[in-house]
């Protein structure tokens, strides 16, 4: 049987998006939000900035 580095051994399945989308804390909410695979969670995505804009 051929070998199968530890790292292979220990891997957690990537959590199903559509899951983590109707449980998590932001469920129900308006939005862009990131995910992160590697933890199974989303976070807000970061706001653009918004310059003043010059009337005429």
């Amino acid at each position: 049987m051929p070998k199968v580095p530890n790292e292979l051994k220990f891997a957690k399945p990537t959590p199903d998006i559509s899951e983590v989308i109707a449980t998590d804390e932001f469920a129900g909410k308006g939005g862009s939000y990131i995910f992160d695979p590697a933890t199974g969670t989303r976070s807000p995505a970061p706001q653009p900035e918004e310059t003043p804009t010059e009337k005429e």
